[in-house]
């Protein structure tokens, strides 16, 4: 398995980032190639994915908060490659915080299921990622109230 994390600073309150996390609805807004989320129940979500021009895939998450309000975990549970994740927020002061992302994943498994053309699969997660992070920041900076 590989490991990978990325942060970004973002220019709202951790409770801000916090809220918009938990708005699954609005994952297709900053994640690339999700194309929707299903929310079921409390702790779990169907996802439908199109990457890299691929056949749509579907799979199932299991979505954890393991420290509330600071750290959102989760994993596949069904239908695609094995990765588990987790989303930890630190504040830096009343107004602004840290978004740290950390992917675990095995990545000929990933290439594989997502169809990564690139000859090293890492460079190009990392690369999604950081972009996901930056629509992240972008999206709830705008919908955050300015004070």
């Amino acid at each position: 398995m590989t490991t990978l994390e990325q942060s970004i600073d973002v220019n709202v309150p951790a409770e801000v980032a916090w809220a918009q996390l938990h708005r699954m609805d609005s994952y297709p807004q900053f994640i690339e190639g999700l194309q929707s989320v299903e929310q079921r129940g409390k702790d779990q979500a169907h996802l439908q994915i199109r990457a890299s021009g691929n056949p749509q895939m579907q799979c199932d998450t299991e979505i954890m908060d393991r420290r509330p309000n600071e750290q959102m975990t989760w994993r596949i549970t069904n239908g695609g490659p094995k990765m588990d994740g987790s989303v930890e927020l630190r504040p830096l002061d009343d107004k602004h915080c840290k978004v740290q992302v950390r992917l675990e994943y095995d990545p000929k498994e990933l290439s594989d299921s997502f169809g990564l053309k690139s000859s090293k699969p890492d460079s190009a997660i990392k690369a999604t990622i950081k972009h996901d992070l930056e629509k992240f920041k972008s999206l709830v900076e705008r919908r955050s109230p300015k004070s």
